[in-house]
């Protein structure tokens, strides 16, 4: 991750196990919410919209 510091990578990456570990100890909640259109145990269709938004994340101007 060229020109970011080293706190910078480290918040990254802490944030993003942070965002996997929400989305598999979800517990039904996001099926719930959603109707049942969003199921963490869908996980080739959770990775697919999930890992966008991560990589995203990591590799845009800001946090």
């Amino acid at each position: 991750m060229p020109g970011r510091s080293e706190a910078e990578i480290v918040w990254a990456f802490q944030m993003m196990i942070g965002t996997m570990l929400y989305i598999m100890a979800d517990g039904g909640r996001a099926k719930h919410l959603s109707g049942g259109v969003c199921d963490p145990e869908d996980v080739e269709g959770t990775m697919r919209l999930i890992l966008p938004l991560l990589l995203h994340g990591m590799r845009g101007p800001e946090f």
